[in-house]
C-alpha cells in the first residue's frame, strides 16, 4: 500500500529551480523547463538519464503543455515566442511568434487544435497548430493575463489577469467578454475548468482559492488554507477533488463531493 505524503520517486538534474511541468497523458514520460535554462525530458517507465532538448538560439524556456494526443509539447520563451516540439522526436517542428514583449501563460485547448497565450500587456493570441497562423488576437485586460484555460470542449476561454479580474470568452465569436468579476483583492495567478462539471476554480496572490458557477460566475466555494499566494491548482481527472500549491510550501487537497 503507498504510504501517503511520501514522494514515489525525485528527479534530480537541473542546476537551478524547475519553472514548469509537462506530464503526459499516460505518465510516461515529463517535461521540465529550468532557470539553468535547459528543457528536459524524463523517462518514468525506464528511469534514465534525463534527455537534454537542444534549443535553437540558446533561450530561456518557461511554460510547458502537452497536447491531449501527447504528441506535441508547447514551450513559451522569455521573448514572446513558443515553440512547438515532437514529444517522440524530441525535435523542433514550429515556432509561433506572439509578436509579444514575454508570455505569462499558454495553453493548448483539449481538442489540440489551438494554442492560447496571455502577454504582460494583456493581449490574448489564439494559433490554429496545423497552420500555426492567427485564430484569435484581442485584448482581453488592461494588465497582465497571469493564466488562462479552455472549456471542456475548446469553445470558451478563461483569463486571469494582475488586475484582480476573471473574463469569459466565446473568442469564436466575439472579443467581448461574456462576463467579467473582479475575483479576487490581489493577482489572479491560476485557473482550472471543472472536467465535467460548468465550474471552474481560481487561485490569487492573496492566498485564496475559489471555486466559480460558470453559468452566472456565483462564488460556489472559498478556501483560505495558505498562508501565501496560490500559485497553481487542478481539478483530479475525475473532478472530485481540486489541488492547489503554494509559496508556503504546502499542497491543499479540496473534496468537492457537493
Amino acid at each position: 500500500m503507498m504510504e501517503f505524503g511520501h514522494p514515489l520517486n525525485t528527479l534530480t538534474g537541473h542546476e537551478l529551480g524547475v519553472i514548469s511541468l509537462a506530464v503526459s497523458k499516460q505518465a510516461e514520460y515529463i517535461f521540465s523547463s529550468s532557470f539553468d535554462g535547459t528543457l528536459r525530458k524524463w523517462d518514468l517507465k525506464n528511469n534514465t538519464t534525463p534527455t537534454i532538448i537542444e534549443l535553437e538560439n540558446s533561450y530561456q524556456p518557461w511554460m510547458l503543455d502537452i497536447n491531449g494526443g501527447d504528441e506535441v509539447l508547447l514551450c513559451g520563451r522569455d521573448n514572446g515566442k513558443l515553440d512547438l516540439f515532437g514529444t517522440q522526436t524530441n525535435k523542433l517542428m514550429r515556432t509561433l511568434d506572439s509578436d509579444a514583449k514575454f508570455l505569462l501563460s499558454a495553453k493548448f485547448s483539449p481538442n489540440g487544435k489551438l494554442i492560447g497565450c496571455g502577454a504582460e500587456n494583456g493581449i490574448v493570441t489564439i494559433f490554429d497548430v496545423e497552420t500555426g497562423e492567427y485564430f484569435a488576437k484581442f485584448e482581453a485586460h488592461a494588465m497582465g493575463i497571469r493564466s488562462l484555460c479552455f472549456s471542456q470542449d475548446s469553445l470558451l476561454l478563461l483569463t486571469t489577469s494582475e488586475d484582480g479580474q476573471v473574463r469569459l470568452f466565446d473568442y469564436h465569436h466575439s472579443d467581448t467578454p461574456i462576463n467579467t468579476i473582479s475575483a479576487h483583492k490581489s493577482w489572479v495567478l491560476t485557473s482550472a475548468f471543472h472536467p465535467s462539471a460548468p465550474i471552474f476554480a481560481t487561485g490569487s496572490s492573496d492566498k485564496s482559492v475559489k471555486v466559480w458557477d460558470i453559468r452566472n460566475f456565483e462564488n460556489l466555494h472559498f478556501f483560505d488554507s495558505h498562508k501565501d499566494q496560490v500559485c497553481d491548482i487542478c481539478f483530479d481527472p475525475l473532478g472530485q477533488q481540486l489541488v492547489s500549491v503554494s509559496d508556503d510550501q504546502s499542497i491543499c487537497f479540496y473534496r468537492l463531493d457537493n
